[in-house]
């Protein structure tokens, strides 16, 4: 478990990092296509490697975990220190989609991750 936290929370400080930068760009309104892009590509980078290691666990509950450590971070560090406000929550492109997007990106990428592991191990078990 602790090793599924360290790998949460170093993406989600990473990608609570491009929130921010992101955020610089809200002048010109880019800053939640930003985000909402950028997590994803983010977290479905992170999903392949952490899934490619043997003793992942299963998709679900990872995905869960990022996900929630994302909304820790970014309701915690994001939307209580650097903007001091708690509207972030309100919206849904700016919050909520990205969340949606790093959970249904890990949960797949586990799940395709996982499937492949357990075809290539039956294929060796074989030969």
């Amino acid at each position: 478990m602790r090793v599924l936290v360290a790998w949460g929370s170093k993406r989600g400080v990473t990608e609570g990092i491009a929130r921010m930068l992101a955020d610089d760009l809200r002048r010109r309104g880019t800053a939640v296509t930003v985000h909402a892009v950028a997590a994803p590509i983010v977290f479905g980078v992170i999903a392949r490697r952490y899934f490619g290691v043997r003793g992942a666990r299963p998709p679900f509950g990872v995905a869960a975990a990022f996900t929630a450590i994302v909304a820790a971070l970014d309701l915690g560090l994001v939307a209580g220190i650097a903007q001091q406000r708690l509207a972030m929550p309100k919206s849904i492109m700016g919050f909520w989609l990205p969340l949606t997007l790093i959970f249904v990106v890990t949960w797949a990428i586990g799940v395709v991750q996982t499937m492949t592991v357990r075809r290539d191990r039956f294929a060796a078990s074989r030969s």
